[in-house]
């Protein structure tokens, strides 16, 4: 027996966080206690699972045939087409860290794009653009908070991502020696 109203006190067997189970019941408030109402917002962040990653390749690749390519073959995944297609909370999970990393990949492209331009001010000291608050790595804890809100085993991801931005954060250090060094080069050309 289950109960249709999830805000009511008292639970019969919790072993997941609420965030999932609540994204499952919008679709059922909208479509009834049906199947197709159990489906319907698991289904809905697969497709949108599909557009996300031909974006995210195709920011990082700089490529939109690759972007796409990307998406295809996320679209004719037999897991994401089955996972999106049943009453889990696995999808909310993946879909959380792909827009996590999603999110990281769009503050790294920031990061540089400002230090590239403060290296061609000559606007930054020693240590580099001060960066202030960034908001998109703000949005990748946030999302992966949902990923973990959603089920349990997505703060496996946490350390994962930790390594990936530490690991990005060394890589903006050389990016910005390389920048200084052409833009340098540059300037010594014009004199």
């Amino acid at each position: 027996q289950g109960k249709s109203d999830i805000l009511a006190k008292g639970g019969e067997l919790v072993v997941h966080p609420p965030l999932g189970k609540i994204l499952m019941a919008g679709g059922e408030w909208l479509f009834g206690l049906t199947p197709f109402g159990w489906r319907f917002s698991v289904a809905v962040v697969g497709s949108l699972s599909i557009l996300m990653t031909a974006r995210i390749a195709r920011r990082m690749t700089r490529s939109t045939m690759l972007g796409c390519i990307a998406g295809l073959l996320l679209a004719l995944d037999g897991l994401e087409l089955v996972m999106s297609r049943t009453a889990l909370l696995d999808i909310f999970v993946m879909f959380w860290v792909l827009a996590a990393f999603g999110c990281l990949v769009i503050d790294r492209d920031r990061s540089r794009a400002w230090i590239a331009v403060a290296a061609a001010d000559e606007t930054a000291d020693e240590a580099g653009p001060a960066l202030g608050i960034r908001w998109w790595r703000v949005a990748a804890g946030v999302c992966l908070g949902c990923a973990v809100a959603s089920k349990w085993n997505g703060v496996w991801y946490l350390p994962a991502f930790a390594a990936l931005t530490i690991a990005w954060e060394i890589g903006r250090a050389s990016f910005r020696e390389r920048v200084e060094i052409s833009v340098g080069a540059v300037s010594l050309q014009k004199k």
